[in-house]
């Protein structure tokens, strides 16, 4: 869904100031007589987790602060995704371009896409949230959804199209996506999104499901990484793409 807000950009720079600038593989660069134009072309990369072989993992050093507490997704905490989905994203494109106005309105359009199934059906038992002691804050959250289980790495697939059955996740149909991962910048490498997809992965096979996809932007290279560490195989790359799947944790 983000890859479809990336702003165009142009900048009033020489051909020889231009090639100075620091290369970003989001973008195209057009280098003109007094100006230099970047259009973007997002690069997502899509992955695959066996839920078996994740469960399976050692997961020992898994350990939630005292006080804390991991539970399900509920409707009040929605507006207590905003300020936790800008903090996470606010170094990301397209955030780290826009103003703070525009950033806010792209965050809450984007998660009120994934709240009314733009990014595929959600399951709410598979959506939760890492609260604080204090209870008043969201530290991390984990958004799961429905997919038609197409060919990943090319998302006008006609498999994509099928209309999903009511509840899809109730008859294992489809495929289980990753899409949104979400953790604080002053939380980050605490294992927060490791323990959030431990936890919801007996939760995915129940519903009779044996693998998670996901779906993250190349230049992302924390959540390249993370999904790497996690376990997830690499499907393929490619322009653009529905859903995320971000992180930005360690």
């Amino acid at each position: 869904m983000l890859t479809d807000r990336y702003p165009e950009l142009s900048f009033p720079l020489t051909p020889e100031l231009a090639r100075r600038l620091p290369r970003s593989p989001a973008y195209r660069y057009r280098v003109q007589p007094d100006e230099v134009q970047l259009t973007p072309e997002p690069r997502c990369g899509h992955g695959v987790l066996t839920i078996s072989s994740a469960i399976a993992s050692d997961a020992s050093d898994l350990r939630l602060p005292s006080g804390w507490r991991i539970d399900d997704l509920q409707a009040s905490d929605w507006p207590r995704l905003l300020p936790l989905f800008l903090d996470a994203y606010s170094t990301q494109l397209p955030f780290s371009v826009l103003s703070g106005t525009e950033a806010e309105e792209l965050a809450i359009e984007t998660l009120e896409g994934t709240r009314l199934g733009t990014d595929g059906s959600l399951v709410p038992d598979c959506c939760l949230v890492l609260r604080t002691a204090e209870r008043t804050s969201i530290a991390a959250a984990l958004l799961v959804t429905v997919l038609p289980a197409g060919n990943l790495s090319d998302f006008s697939d006609s498999a994509w199209q099928q209309t999903p059955p009511p509840q899809p996740h109730t008859q294992a149909w489809g495929r289980p996506h990753l899409t949104w991962v979400l953790t604080s910048p002053s939380h980050q490498r605490q294992g927060h999104a490791k323990l959030l997809l431990m936890s919801v992965l007996p939760r995915i096979a129940a519903w009779g499901y044996t693998e998670l996809a996901s779906t993250f932007q190349l230049d992302n290279v924390p959540s390249l990484l993370w999904h790497w560490r996690m376990g997830f195989a690499l499907q393929g790359a490619g322009v653009g793409g529905r859903g995320s799947g971000s992180v930005v944790e360690g």
